[in-house]
């Protein structure tokens, strides 16, 4: 009964506490072993991230951090990162820390994740380097909108992502 309530709070706390929660939509293209679009709907607030980004007829891949901000203008916190390709019915699990800088418009996570199969490995570092570069298109000239406009680039596991989003308020 203790565990349910906590569980509920937390519930409660994440999704409906927040007047900073966004839902993003975005489409894209990767680039890497096959070329494909992409297609992603999240949920997203300033300490909690989860996207579901689909690579059409490609893979699927899920991404969450948990942030915890810090004094000096940065956040840090734990990733996983869900990568199920069809072609070869593999799924990748990684988890690891991630550092995010927020400068203005512009925002940069990198982490370096490690796959649960394999445990902890630094021999090959390109396949456990996660970087990803947001920035944020500015608003119109005298509007303010409440919905951000975004281009990203990202990195992980041989493969990079160009994505144009878009976070509605919820």
């Amino acid at each position: 009964m203790k565990n349910t309530i906590s569980v509920l709070i937390i519930i409660f706390l994440l999704f409906g506490v927040s007047s900073l929660a966004f839902i993003n939509f975005g489409f894209g293209y990767n680039f890497g072993n096959s070329n494909s679009w992409i297609f992603r709907i999240g949920y997203e607030i300033d300490i909690f991230i989860l996207n579901a980004d689909y690579f059409l007829n490609n893979a699927w891949n899920i991404n969450s951090t948990f942030l915890f901000n810090t004094q000096m203008s940065f956040s840090i916190g734990p990733m996983i990162n869900i990568l199920n390709e069809f072609s070869t019915s593999n799924m990748k699990v990684a988890y690891g820390p991630a550092i995010c800088l927020n400068y203005n418009q512009l925002d940069a996570k990198i982490g370096v994740l490690a796959d649960f199969s394999q445990g902890f490995q630094l021999s090959n570092f390109s396949e456990n380097l996660y970087t990803q570069f947001r920035y944020y298109v500015p608003d119109p000239p005298g509007m303010k909108m409440k919905d951000k406009l975004y281009i990203e680039l990202r990195y992980f596991s041989s493969r990079i992502t160009i994505l144009v989003g878009l976070l509605e308020p919820y």
